[in-house]
């Protein structure tokens, strides 16, 4: 109902802190009275519809870069905690609480809601209905968009407006960097990409060099395999099999077109 009446009516949402902030409870402090009010403020007179914002966490909000009256610092949650790995697993939990409670409703929820995580599927892993749903609510969190903090279940339509790639680039890869730094804070691996180049293709180098650039950039690892381009059909794909085998591995980029024409129809 509440999505419906957002999407009718074409309104921005504000999700204010008026709770607790800077650490877990017990640790941290009650956010003051002050700031709660001067957010609210800035809210109503139209203060925060002419600041920039950027894409906060797995919850894809739009925190503003600054707000009247309340110190930048504390716009971001992440920055009041002294242990910011403590804080990254504390979010990442609360979000696996909402995707584990969402099941409980996914039957009868609307077809445009962001689709719960499967409990097959590994921490982290971006299906294309997965990245469509971020790459949206991360463009919406570009300086400049309306419908700041939107909530990925409520599917507000976007805006016509000429998009700055590198800018929306770099959002997407600092939000993988800040999972995987999660990731790693609770003890788990990093993806892992493996990579398969054939012969000497200038574009193709180029292409799979950028990849495997963008993986240490966002903190995956990554594995170049290159072949020269007398290498026979059988062994190319007994090294394909190898590695769907090999559980450190979680996904394999095979670099198409093969040079040449003994493997044209893969």
């Amino acid at each position: 109902m509440l999505g419906e009446k957002m999407r009718k009516h074409d309104v921005n949402v504000w999700m204010i802190n008026t709770g607790w902030t800077g650490g877990p409870f017990g640790t941290g402090n009650r956010i003051k009275l002050s700031y709660t009010r001067a957010m609210i403020t800035a809210a109503l007179n139209g203060v925060l519809d002419k600041v920039a914002y950027k894409t906060y966490g797995q919850f894809k909000l739009a925190i503003p870069e600054s707000v009247p009256g309340v110190p930048d610092e504390i716009l971001e949650p992440r920055n009041t905690w002294a242990d910011a790995a403590a804080y990254d697993a504390m979010s990442n939990d609360l979000a696996g609480q909402f995707l584990k409670n969402f099941e409980k409703y996914a039957a009868k929820a609307d077809p445009r809601s962001w689709p719960p995580r499967r409990p097959a599927d590994p921490p982290f892993c971006l299906y294309n209905y997965r990245f469509l749903r971020s790459f949206i609510n991360l463009v919406k969190g570009l300086p400049g968009q309306a419908a700041p903090f939107v909530y990925p279940p409520f599917s507000v339509p976007l805006r016509m407006q000429i998009l700055d790639g590198k800018l929306t680039s770099q959002a997407i890869k600092d939000q993988l960097a800040e999972q995987t730094t999660a990731l790693k804070a609770l003890g788990k691996k990093a993806p892992h990409l493996a990579a398969i180049l054939v012969g000497n293709d200038g574009a193709s180098e180029t292409y799979v060099a950028s990849k495997v650039k963008s993986c240490a950039e966002i903190g995956y690892n990554s594995t170049l395999l290159r072949f020269e381009d007398t290498i026979s059909e059988k062994h190319l794909l007994d090294h394909i099999i190898m590695l769907n085998e090999n559980p450190d591995i979680d996904g394999i980029l095979v670099q198409l077109p093969f040079p040449g024409t003994s493997m044209r129809n893969w």
